[in-house]
């Protein structure tokens, strides 16, 4: 059964912030996953791949009852993605126009930085590829838990069961490995000379230069999301406080203070959506601006994305019983 969908418009015109139901034909159900990416926003369904663009017009549709995509990743003009068979697409992202990628093996995990894709098969080999001269630079059997790039491309990295070993992008040949890190553990960001990794309870930072990994003395739990590469968010429950932390040199670029209670809804590439007392706020997670904020009449709002375009937030909420009412001022 289709739930109900909701598209809701965040306009910032003076002083007055004011959520606004507006016609879209976008339809969802409860295992639609979306995907926004620039100005594109990526509408995965069961049956359909759809397409829109800007103010949420649509461009393209793909039947996908036969190939079954998933696992889709967007990289600059281009959707990868797996089919049923685990075999390799790419989906050009302004027309729709699919190919297949020319690789023989099926494909377990894979991550793509372009130019280059490092893949995983089912037959436990790994192997790097490159996109433009569409050719696999090397290749050898090993099996990884995860897959990452580190380090402007010239790293890649293989979390195994027991530890993590770093190759050299081009040549495949072996530059680090240590049981320090291990499957268990996340890939967080990037910069240009290491990555981040955390586990439940702590953050690391490894520097590809010097092979070191060094340990943050941060609570793992505090931090919310990491936003752009040394900075986090960080929430500080005993003194009611959102921050933004550079890890590095621990100074603030801004904090925000609540009251009683606080709920960090979701994260774009500039905006922060938060639940302060009931009502909704949305920051800049540059400066911690308050760019605007609203309230809905329901407790349920289940935001499934939000989607920034020129001056205006869009939000997409699952809903199954009610519409969004329309607010002209603030409350």
């Amino acid at each position: 059964m289709l739930a109900s969908l909701i598209i809701c418009l965040l306009a910032f015109a003076s002083n007055i912030v004011a959520l606004i139901d507006i016609d879209t034909t976008l339809t969802l159900s409860n295992k639609t996953k979306i995907k926004p990416y620039s100005n594109f926003v990526l509408v995965i369904n069961k049956d359909k791949l759809k397409l829109y663009k800007d103010k949420l017009k649509f461009k393209w549709e793909i039947l996908n009852q036969e190939n079954q995509f998933h696992d889709l990743k967007i990289e600059f003009d281009t959707i990868y993605t797996l089919d049923k068979n685990n075999q390799l697409y790419k989906i050009a992202l302004k027309s729709g126009v699919k190919e297949k990628i020319n690789l023989n093996d099926s494909i377990k995990h894979y991550e793509v930085n372009y130019p280059y894709m490092w893949i995983n098969t089912t037959k436990n080999d790994l192997l790097v590829y490159d996109l433009n001269k569409q050719t696999i630079l090397w290749k050898k059997e090993r099996s990884c838990k995860k897959l990452f790039f580190l380090a402007n491309n010239e790293l890649i990295g293989c979390m195994t069961r027991k530890k993590i070993k770093f190759y050299n992008t081009l040549s495949g040949k072996l530059y680090f490995q240590t049981q320090k890190i291990n499957s268990q553990w996340d890939f967080e960001s990037k910069d240009s000379n290491g990555g981040y990794f955390s586990n439940k309870k702590t953050l690391v930072y490894f520097d590809a230069n010097n092979k070191k990994i060094t340990k943050f003395d941060i609570n793992k739990y505090a931090i919310k999301a990491a936003i752009r590469q040394k900075e986090r968010i960080i929430l500080n429950k005993d003194e009611n406080r959102l921050s933004c932390i550079n890890l590095v040199t621990n100074k603030v670029r801004w904090q925000y203070d609540y009251q009683d209670n606080i709920e960090i809804i979701m994260i774009d590439k500039d905006n922060i959506l938060i639940k302060d007392n009931g009502r909704y706020k949305l920051l800049d997670h540059y400066s911690g601006e308050i760019l605007g904020e609203f309230s809905v009449d329901k407790e349920e709002f289940d935001i499934k994305a939000m989607y920034p375009f020129n001056n205006e937030i869009y939000f997409v909420a699952n809903n199954k019983t009610y519409l969004l009412k329309k607010k002209l001022t603030n409350e």
